[in-house]
């Protein structure tokens, strides 16, 4: 999509994209730059870097500032499954106070030890937890399973204050 914008605005040109004409709705253009994102051949070399890398190094090259035009926060790319759906705590709200930007696992929450908090989402990656496999789980119950393997009996309110902090 960000080459796509380049390309509208006259930034990119089919020089630029290894004579691509880069359209929205032209899916055989885009299918080819997938494929040079993958193999890092020619202009996907730069846009295999990120979204965030890659309107630094092309804006170097045309001397112009790209970043309103790229799609991040914090230098990671916002997810492509759109953020317009957060109904309790906007992922907009949070890729702007996360510490990670546009990751949407690390979304920070309130309160901070709360189920939805950055500092738990820290406890799913530690646990290796997948994020959509345990909405249904009731609350402790990852607990039960941590002390089931380490031995160690934590509540989730110590969790965040005792190990999460350290680790963020």
């Amino acid at each position: 999509g960000f080459a796509a914008e380049l390309f509208q605005r006259k930034i990119l040109t089919k020089k630029d994209l290894d004579g691509m004409a880069l359209k929205w709705g032209n899916a055989e253009a885009f299918a080819k730059l997938a494929r040079k994102i993958v193999f890092r051949e020619g202009i996907g070399d730069l846009l295999a870097e990120g979204t965030y890398r890659a309107a630094l190094k092309i804006g170097k090259m045309k001397n112009v500032d790209l970043l309103p035009y790229a799609v991040q926060s914090k230098g990671i790319s916002i997810g492509a499954h759109g953020i317009r759906s957060g109904k309790d705590y906007p992922e907009i709200i949070a890729y702007a106070c996360s510490v990670q930007g546009g990751d949407h696992t690390s979304t920070a929450g309130l309160p901070l030890d709360g189920g939805g908090s950055e500092l738990m989402e820290i406890f799913n990656d530690s646990g290796v937890y997948c994020n959509f496999n345990s909405f249904g789980l009731r609350r402790n119950l990852k607990f039960e399973f941590y002390k089931a393997v380490t031995g160690l009996r934590l509540t989730q309110k110590e969790w965040c204050r005792k190990k999460a902090i350290k680790t963020l």
